[in-house]
């Protein structure tokens, strides 16, 4: 559009820069003041690992000797209750934890929910994630009982350290606190008290371990429709 108005004299640049700055100076002032509020950028590297949402995509990677998969997790709702599809080479399915055994389940279990082809429900047991008080009580005490695979079992902190993890296509590096179950076992989880989440297992020749979550993306779910989300979270 042409501009119709008579020409102005010009003025020195470092003039009109500082005219510009005072304008997004007051813009500011007047938004805080009715109450607007800069939307917060989203979360990216390890900062998006603090909590996850609906899409987030966990893979890890198992091996033994020289055979190895992927397991896949793909979370649907991360809170209150926590449903995910998981996938490995061969099966597939859907687990479901309750808030109460997300908050203060002793039971940890690496098989039981996993039941191919189907939906696993449960109220007092956890996979993936350590319950947030068992974490608590590991991290404060350096030990904790819990039930690993329904057998008894004591955790014990041996030391803490960090990890590199592709976040988002980025490598970061994330802090794990890892620990020595008495079955011979080596775990590493994440050290954050509201998403305690296994990075790592390491027994007798078998290795499982994160390669890479994703965050950032949408519509990552396979085979959990809108409706069947509503119907088991509800």
């Amino acid at each position: 559009m042409m501009d119709n108005q008579a020409p102005r004299r010009s003025q020195p640049r470092h003039v009109g820069r500082t005219y510009g700055l005072r304008r997004v100076l007051i813009g500011l002032i007047l938004g805080v003041g009715l109450g607007f509020r800069l939307a917060p950028a989203a979360p990216t590297g390890a900062g998006a690992l603090f909590r996850f949402d609906r899409d987030t995509v966990i893979v890890w990677r198992a091996e033994m000797q020289e055979a190895g998969y992927d397991f896949v997790v793909r979370i649907a709702q991360f809170e209150p209750k926590r449903l995910f599809e998981w996938e490995s080479s061969a099966n597939q399915g859907v687990v479901l934890l309750d808030p109460s055994a997300i908050q203060s389940s002793r039971s940890f279990q690496t098989s039981k929910l996993f039941s191919a082809g189907s939906e696993t429900k449960s109220k007092d047991e956890t996979a993936i994630w350590l319950s947030k008080e068992a974490f608590r009580e590991l991290a404060d005490a350096g030990h904790v009982q819990v039930k690993l695979d329904s057998i008894a079992n004591t955790w014990r902190i041996i030391r803490r350290e960090t990890v590199p993890l592709q976040v988002n296509r980025e490598e970061v590096q994330i802090p794990v606190i890892v620990v020595a179950d008495s079955r011979g076992g080596e775990w590493a989880f994440y050290d954050h008290p509201d998403n305690p989440f296994f990075v790592r297992h390491t027994i007798r020749g078998f290795t499982q371990a994160i390669k890479s979550i994703t965050t950032n993306r949408k519509n990552t779910l396979r085979w959990l429709k809108e409706s069947k989300i509503r119907s088991l979270t509800s």
